[in-house]
């Protein structure tokens, strides 16, 4: 009401962000995927979308499942899961959208993967992210955690041209403001 525009910085899909964005009446661009992708809720326009390459997303997932990493491929309206497991409902609870299930890497081959979501449960299988990670220094691991299974970390795999500060920028001159005329606030 005082012309103060508003919008979602988060690693979440925009599928899975809609129904807090209604909730609270956010309807500027945002970002989603960590920066990845920037949608404007008005226009109903993808203003910038930086999937990962298939190689990548696919050697990826490829060492994942070696490790027998837990993995969900995300595209720009649905999200991915080659199995129904007690982790992918609780994440399917969490963005309120259900996965498909389905092969994923026949998904990776026929779309674009905006990112590639590997959860591992720390206490059984130790610190697998940071050794997959050290596999993909060009990719962007952003971390992530369930409150309600702390055992477990997860990492949103994206490209590493979809950096936040990037996102940030084109925001900032979509919205025709400066950086200093930004307020955010969330969780750490």
């Amino acid at each position: 009401s005082h012309g103060i525009k508003t919008a979602i910085a988060s690693g979440r899909p925009y599928f899975a962000a809609r129904f807090l964005m209604d909730e609270l009446g956010i309807q500027d661009a945002g970002m989603f995927y960590t920066g990845a992708h920037l949608y404007d809720p008005q226009t109903q326009q993808t203003l910038l979308n930086i999937p990962l390459k298939k190689e990548e997303a696919l050697a990826v997932l490829a060492a994942a499942n070696t490790m027998g990493l837990y993995a969900e491929a995300y595209t720009d309206s649905s999200f991915y899961a080659s199995q129904s497991t007690e982790i992918s409902r609780v994440h399917a609870e969490h963005l309120r959208v259900n996965p498909v299930l389905d092969n994923l890497v026949e998904v990776i081959n026929c779309s674009d993967i905006a990112k590639l979501l590997l959860g591992v449960n720390r206490a059984q299988q130790g610190d697998l992210l940071s050794a997959l990670e050290a596999q993909f220094p060009n990719l962007i691991f952003a971390r992530a955690y369930l409150s309600a299974y702390p055992d477990w970390q997860f990492a949103s795999v994206i490209s590493s041209a979809a950096t936040k500060l990037r996102a940030f920028e084109y925001l900032l001159q979509y919205h025709n403001v400066q950086a200093h005329q930004v307020i955010s606030f969330g969780d750490p």
